[in-house]
């Protein structure tokens, strides 16, 4: 063991990046990095990978939902929101964050692992940020001088190392030996070939970390994860949020000072004003538009407006009640000679049908103007007197009367559509605006004058609309390829639940994506407008049998996933480097085990009576769970908590009195132990060394269960602790630690 303690108090996390880079060589499994399942290695300072996509969707496949049902995307989806909720990383109080995670007794005892606490880690990986605890040292490089052999015996090795650092303090952006306040050290294990001799994951060397203070509470990163030799989520762990460290990883990678050559996320598209030409701009009524989209279909609403893109249409369907609305002339009797006739307008029974209504989603259509509510005009047209004529004048002229009312729930205002390939307009200057009364948008019922005073006029009532219509002068906009710049960091990721069409994951939505990144230009800031079309969802979680996934090595793992990496654009001339660069997998699948319960059983059981009596269990189970009152929640939908858990009653014993008969049966219930039992008093595994535990003097334990006696040592009061222990008929074991208190005699 050679051991290096650094005196520098401060906090650390751990960059990701890939194990392949231009001047990574080193990184390689032989010396811990690059074992089964890494998917990256960790970087130095300023050479970080990160999304710089600021806007990710995300969405679950059928397989996740068969396993872990509505409750299980619910707990993945507070996940997302725990990172959804935190503040831009430039505003970050990383005082605001705890050092450690939390641990549930229950969920310890039933050898639970946190569905939420994984995914957090998983996001956290995917964010850019790998294990800190496990490279705050780290083996560069193994040298056997000419003369000299390896050996596990560190007087006789004649090997040379070369450790170096790789877990950053996010605020003095140096190397640092702390991670949450814990100060760690390293020994060096050197196999010399020998794998038995390694801890797992097998390589020939390691740097192998630890804490000083044993009793310091270690590993606690969520990305402590991704550690393959001692991972953060034990049994019971789980977190309510992010670590300090974690906080501070985000900080740095993410906050707007933190500048770099990147090429925008792929698929995204830049969009440029051109400012070198002025262009004229009308805009139309929106009221015709939607009230012809309404009852058109389509085809009938695109050829009606040339150029307007339809994303998607839906319908219902109205009962509609048409009045049958008749109007007629006719002169009232008694009316004076000459008279023009009135124009009398009344209802006759209706008409019931039915209407198919439409719901559009339209691609390119800006509304300038927009109202809720349409103010019109009820316009009436009759035949009339010239008001002021002489007395019995025939001359007759048409009237006109109009009065103010308002559609309510009807939209108008007015409208331009941005023709394909456009990303907009930028509006300069407005022209000039004309006020337009519309037509007779509703015609309510009209007549046909059939005398001889004024054959073949017609009156009638309508309702009409008016609109203003605006010219604009405005720069075009036009979508194009990005390219490489200096950008600063996105300052927050945000993660957007947009799922498929059902839960049987048929049809992704497609998503339109608008998003700014800024680019600096001599040293001054610049927002830039990108949009991004999303066909597929960047991040889909399934389900899947990750039962020995590195075959043929046996083992079990939790999660799966992958991870891709776009290096930077290197300066000319500049030496070839493991970052910086931008995570580039979209899409990427993140996959939980579903295969259940796995055993262990070795080769010497192979053809034997009953392989089970030498299988190793290494039980995983999916829960989600805090430190409440509240039951875990156990994953696969329909797993009971019952069959995990074996409950031992009672549990402690009732008290014994000194020299009084004693008689008490216990017994267990849930778990899968198979009857009948045979009881037995354990092995204190805790004490040091372990010792075989013992009833107080007077007391025994029966095979079947049953505690009897008659307690006869007086100075044996008191609680007395001992370990009972259940193996059932196929041989497994399970162990309590228990208790009883003895009374002295005379006691009630």
């Amino acid at each position: 063991m050679m051991p290096a303690i650094a005196a520098q108090q401060a906090w650390g996390f751990s960059l990701l990046g890939p194990s392949d880079a231009p001047d990574s060589t080193w990184q390689v499994p032989p010396w811990g990095y690059n074992v089964p399942g890494d998917v990256g290695a960790p970087k130095a300072v300023a050479q970080g990978f990160r999304r710089n996509a600021p806007h990710i969707y995300y969405a679950f496949d059928a397989s996740f939902f068969g396993y872990f049902s509505t409750n299980g995307m619910d707990v993945v989806e507070s996940a997302f929101d725990t990172f959804n909720a935190l503040t831009n990383a430039d505003n970050l109080q990383l005082s605001q964050f705890p050092f450690n995670s939390q641990q549930s007794f229950d969920a310890s005892a039933l050898d639970l692992t946190d569905l939420k606490s994984v995914t957090m880690g998983e996001i956290m990986e995917q964010l850019g940020l790998t294990a800190p605890v496990r490279y705050v040292w780290t083996l560069h490089d193994v040298y056997t001088p000419p003369g000299t052999t390896c050996s596990q015996n560190p007087i006789a090795n004649g090997n040379e190392y070369l450790i170096v650092q790789r877990n950053i303090d996010p605020l003095s952006e140096v190397y640092s030996t702390y991670v949450n306040a814990t100060l760690y050290s390293y020994e060096i294990f050197e196999s010399c070939g020998n794998v038995d001799f390694y801890p797992e994951p097998v390589s020939a060397e390691l740097a192998y970390t630890y804490p000083v203070d044993p009793d310091a509470q270690a590993y606690t990163p969520i990305t402590e994860l991704f550690d393959a030799w001692h991972p953060s989520l034990g049994d019971g762990d789980y977190y309510t949020g992010l670590t300090y460290d974690d906080a501070g990883a985000l900080h740095y990678l993410y906050s707007t000072n933190n500048e770099a050559v990147e090429t925008p996320v792929a698929g995204s598209l830049l969009a440029e004003t051109n400012t070198s030409q002025l262009l004229l701009l009308q805009t139309s009524d929106l009221y015709v538009l939607m009230q012809y989209a309404q009852t058109n279909p389509p085809a009938a609403v695109e050829a009606e407006f040339p150029g307007i893109i339809i994303n998607s249409s839906s319908t219902y369907y109205t009962v509609v009640t048409n009045a049958n609305v008749y109007s007629y002339f006719t002169n009232y009797p008694g009316s004076p000679a000459d008279s023009p006739p009135v124009l009398v307008v009344g209802t006759s029974g209706s008409n019931i049908s039915i209407q198919t209504n439409y719901i559009y989603s339209f691609g390119n259509v800006v509304t300038v103007n927009y109202h809720t509510n349409t103010p019109a005009y009820l316009t009436t047209i009759s035949l009339g007197v010239v008001p002021g004529s002489p007395a019995g004048d025939p001359l007759i002229k048409t009237n006109v009367t109009t009065k103010k009312v308002i559609l309510k729930n009807v939209v108008s205002g007015d409208y331009y559509l941005v023709p394909p390939g456009s990303c907009g307009f930028e509006l300069v200057k407005t022209l000039v605006k004309n006020h337009f009364a519309g037509t007779a948008t509703n015609v309510i019922t009209e007549s046909t004058n059939a005398s001889a005073i004024d054959p073949g006029f017609i009156g009638s009532e309508s309702i009409v609309t008016r609109f203003t219509n605006n010219w604009y002068e405005y720069y075009g906009c036009i979508f194009t390829n990005p390219v490489p710049a200096l950008y600063q960091g996105i300052g927050k990721v945000n993660f957007i639940y947009a799922g498929y069409d059902s839960t049987l994951s048929q049809n992704f939505l497609a998503v339109t994506d608008n998003f700014t990144m800024v680019t600096v230009v001599g040293d001054k800031p610049i927002t830039q407008n990108f949009q991004r079309i999303v066909t597929e969802p960047d991040i889909l979680l399934d389900a899947k049998d990750l039962a020995s996934p590195n075959a043929p090595q046996i083992g079990i793992q939790v999660f799966g996933r992958g991870m891709s990496y776009t290096l930077d654009p290197q300066l000319p001339g500049a030496s070839p480097a493991s970052g910086p660069g931008t995570i580039s997998d979209y899409p990427t699948t993140i996959s939980f085990n579903d295969a259940g319960n796995v055993y262990f059983v070795p080769g010497e059981f192979v053809n034997a009576t009953n392989a089970f009596l030498g299988s190793e269990p290494s039980i995983f189970t999916w829960g989600s769970f805090d430190n409440s009152t509240n039951a875990p929640t156990v994953y696969p939908v329909g797993s009971s908590l019952q069959n995990l858990l074996i409950q031992l009653t009672p549990l402690p014993l009732p008290d014994a009195i000194i020299g009084s008969s004693y008689l008490q049966t216990n017994s267990i219930t849930g778990g899968s132990m198979s009857p009948p039992y045979t009881w037995s008093l354990g092995v204190d595994q805790t004490a040091i060394p372990p010792v075989q535990t013992t009833l107080p003097a007077g007391l025994s334990l029966s095979t079947n269960g049953v505690v009897s006696g008659k307690p006869d040592d007086n100075d044996a009061t008191g609680p007395y602790d001992f370990v009972i222990q259940v193996t059932d008929v196929n041989g497994r074991s399970v162990t309590w630690n228990d208790s009883i208190n003895i009374d002295p005699i005379g006691t009630p």
